[in-house]
């Protein structure tokens, strides 16, 4: 979903006429204006949404693509979010959920037969 839809999503939820697009898109760029500005060790938490915290990455090594030698990773500052326990029990299960449980259960009911060899 794109930002312009959130945006259109959350007007038709409101119900209100005289609050218009461009102010609610004011107030969502301000609040991720709001938690790009948090530092090291920082954290924000919304309340039965989740927790958007900036922790610090050491530098490391890594590979290249194409598999010829390593690579020198800087260190930075990255943003991580954990999603609250509240929110994720409210999110409809996805579909490739129903299908793994699907896929265990019939693998578990499948017996394993033995080849018969036949000799000539």
């Amino acid at each position: 979903m794109s930002k312009q839809n959130v945006i259109k999503r959350v007007q038709e939820s409101l119900n209100d006429e005289n609050v218009t697009q461009q102010q609610i898109g004011a107030v969502f760029n301000a609040v991720f204006e709001t938690l790009s500005d948090l530092e090291q060790d920082q954290s924000c938490r919304v309340r039965d949404f989740g927790i958007f915290k900036v922790k610090r990455r050491e530098a490391r090594e890594g590979s290249r693509i194409g598999g010829e030698g390593t690579v020198q990773i800087p260190a930075r500052l990255a943003m991580t979010f954990k999603i609250s326990k509240n929110f994720k029990d409210a999110l409809p299960v996805p579909v490739t959920e129903t299908k793994k449980k699907a896929t265990k259960k019939a693998a578990k009911k499948k017996t394993t037969k033995k080849k018969s060899s036949k000799k000539k």
